[in-house]
């Protein structure tokens, strides 16, 4: 009650800056929330999949960019597309170094053979 009293006893300028102000803190917020909530981004490098947690169907993203999803009902994963170095050592010695990449053609018997959480569980792939 002491916050709505001051506010009562305020000016008429006063109380349209406080208004201002808690409609500027108040969206802010919201806008936060929403983006934590509903917003799921895939980035350049990375193939994104999305997993309904109803049906149990997994959808790829076609394209990177933004993506507006049902929280508690879809999961939105990504597999990181960028090339990187896997050598073969023996004794201390490198035998054998590639360069790897992963295909997005792929995508399909890589979940079948490793799930969605594959994130763990990294160094049996590797």
């Amino acid at each position: 009650m002491g916050v709505i009293n001051a506010i009562s006893q305020e000016t008429g300028a006063a109380k349209w800056f406080v208004a201002v102000c808690l409609t500027i803190v108040v969206g802010i917020v919201l806008a936060v929330g929403f983006r934590a909530a509903f917003v799921y981004e895939v980035e350049f490098a990375q193939i994104g999949f999305i997993y309904n947690r109803v049906n149990g169907k997994i959808e790829k993203v076609p394209h990177p960019g933004y993506r507006i999803v049902y929280p508690f009902i879809e999961e939105g994963n990504t597999i990181d597309a960028r090339p990187f170095q896997v050598c073969i050592n023996a004794n201390n010695r490198v035998l054998n170094c590639k360069l790897v990449q992963f295909d997005p053609k792929g995508l399909d018997v890589f979940l079948s053979l490793h799930g969605r959480d594959f994130q763990n569980n990294l160094t049996d792939i590797l």
